[in-house]
């Protein structure tokens, strides 16, 4: 039996798929497809972002391209820590 898995985003202006990658965005009102075609290799629309993200990723660590943290993570990560702190304290932690 093989594995099945999918992975969607539904946000309020558009759309994602993986297992193939396809995305949807509102323009002008209007879905629109904007998936990535990338090159024409025998590898999946999967196989190609998997590569897109690591050649962003060496292009980063080379300083070739400057790195953005993606502000909703920080705030994740910060909210997190809070969350542990409050246990550990066992009192309110205010942000």
């Amino acid at each position: 039996m093989e594995d099945r898995w999918w992975f969607d985003v539904l946000a309020s202006r558009g759309s994602a798929q993986l297992a193939p990658l396809h995305v949807v965005k509102e323009l002008n009102g209007k879905p629109a497809d904007v998936t990535p075609r990338g090159a024409a290799t025998r590898d999946s629309a999967f196989l190609q972002s998997y590569r897109a993200e690591l050649a962003h990723f060496l292009a980063v660590a080379q300083g070739a391209v400057p790195y953005e943290p993606p502000a909703d993570q920080e705030t994740l990560l910060r909210l997190v820590e809070a969350i542990y702190r409050s246990a550990n304290e066992g009192t309110e932690v205010r942000l």
